[in-house]
């Protein structure tokens, strides 16, 4: 622990314990407008997950399905994590699970563990799913090669400057042994530094993608020097539907749609000169 070490991090948990400890003896101290929205959700989350169980034919598909149904929660700020936590034990009498750069190696195992119920067989009548459902979590964990299948639900509960840190959170849902579709819910503050973050953070997914898609061309340019005319005419057919089907309306989305007309008006000049060479050599 970094209070053994630094005596100025001891005094920090104790501001930090005291902050928190005023917030539990105040009735809904937690709530704000970015908690309230978050448990909210949450609450839909799993009365629709209860719902949807109820509907299926065995009691081992009901509870294999609510273990399945879970809930990570990413925040690059402790506190951020504490107060949800508080909110949610008050409010569902749950008591979260926790993962962040505090715990120990083992005590992160142990912690993904119980999110995944290792060992259980739901098909014995004395096995139930475990109460704690939700995994708050801060976002650079999520970057450590956790597997959390179990995980149908991902939140951030604010945007962050690098948008690949969120891609590698909810890559740690969507592996191998998922079994089901994965949502991401990403909660943004109006009139705030969020929306300026968030407005970032998609400008460089954008461009992460356009650089992407270009080496991916780049990889298949040998191949593409033997392309015939029937080749080259089902790539511009093909380039004139994603063109015409583009509806994101935003300024970078756009000129990723210019670049491909310009893309399609270069291939099909390739084919015109390639044609007219053919005939010239006929």
């Amino acid at each position: 622990m970094l209070s053994q070490i630094d005596p100025s991090w001891r005094q920090w948990e104790k501001t930090r314990k005291d902050f928190f400890d005023r917030i539990k003896t105040e009735p809904y101290g937690w709530e704000s407008d970015k908690t309230i929205p978050i448990l909210v959700t949450i609450r839909r989350i799993l009365d629709q997950g209860a719902l949807h169980a109820k509907s299926l034919p065995t009691e081992a598909a009901r509870k294999e399905y609510l273990a399945r149904n879970n809930i990570i929660i990413f925040s690059g700020y402790l506190a951020a994590l504490d107060i949800l936590d508080i909110g949610i034990e008050e409010e569902f009498d749950i008591k979260s699970l926790r993962l962040d750069w505090q715990m120990s190696i083992e005590g992160r195992k142990q912690v993904c563990r119980q999110f995944e119920e290792d060992g259980k067989d739901f098909r014995s009548p004395s096995t139930a799913p475990d109460k704690s459902r939700i995994l708050l979590a801060t976002s650079k964990t999520g970057m450590e090669g956790l597997n959390l299948v179990h995980a149908r639900h991902v939140m951030f509960v604010a945007p962050g400057w690098n948008p690949l840190d969120e891609e590698q959170a909810i890559g740690r849902a969507v592996t191998t042994g998922q079994l089901g579709q994965v949502l991401v819910y990403r909660f943004v503050m109006k009139r705030s530094i969020e929306l300026r973050v968030s407005d970032v953070g998609a400008v460089k997914r954008d461009k992460v993608a356009s650089v992407q898609d270009d080496l991916k061309l780049a990889a298949k340019l040998p191949e593409m020097e033997a392309w015939g005319e029937a080749d080259l005419r089902s790539v511009v057919r093909l380039l004139s539907s994603i063109v015409t089907f583009t509806t994101d309306h935003s300024g970078n989305s756009l000129r990723r749609t210019q670049g491909m007309v310009d893309l399609r008006r270069a291939l099909q000049e390739g084919m015109d000169n390639l044609v007219a060479i053919d005939t010239r050599h006929s």
